[in-house]
């Protein structure tokens, strides 16, 4: 069980001194309002609740356990995903190189992956006639009648994106501040 406390201090009798019994080391992993302890390598959601299984963990947990240093993740007994299956791999693989070759050339023939009975042919792309167009869509270069303004003061055609520092120039200066 999860335990706040993570040392067990008992009392000399002669000495009077504080004497550490046992270290428990937690770390606490924290996303928005999700909280997880992880305690002597399983995961908490609290004190006196039992282990969270590593399966049901979200992603975000693992992103954060990996940017812990691995002395940290010791510390804890914490171990990756990736790091259980290479250990479990390599007692794997010991175990299969201690076996006579004749077993293990047929362990290792059912280890293989199956080779597929149709090689999969590639789909055709999507296309979709609605989507496709003759011509390209262009933007006008040229101002035009619907991009542009007439200033009434200056009477010069300002586009439609200067008009507001064309407006502000006036009220500050009294005078024309744009080039068109």
């Amino acid at each position: 069980m999860f335990t706040f406390r993570p040392h067990d201090i008992t009392i000399d009798p002669v000495s009077q001194a504080s004497i550490v019994r046992q270290r428990t080391n937690f770390i606490t992993i924290m996303s928005g309002g999700e909280r997880y302890y992880v305690q002597d390598g399983q995961v908490y959601i609290g004190e006196n609740q039992p282990p969270v299984p590593k399966a049901s963990l979200p992603g975000w947990f693992w992103d954060q356990i990996r940017i812990l240093t691995p002395a940290a993740r010791a510390m804890v007994g914490m171990q990756l995903p990736e790091e259980v299956e290479a250990a479990e791999t390599q007692v794997l693989r010991k175990r299969l190189d201690a076996l006579p070759p004749s077993i293990r050339s047929q362990i290792e023939a059912l280890l293989e992956p199956p080779q597929p009975l149709i090689k999969p042919q590639d789909p055709e792309p999507y296309s979709d006639p609605y989507l496709e167009e003759d011509e390209p869509i262009s933007m006008p270069v040229e101002p035009t009648q619907a991009n542009t303004w007439l200033c009434p003061e200056c009477g010069k055609t300002i586009r439609n994106k200067a008009k507001g520092a064309h407006i502000a120039g006036f009220r500050r200066l009294g005078r024309c501040t744009t080039n068109g």
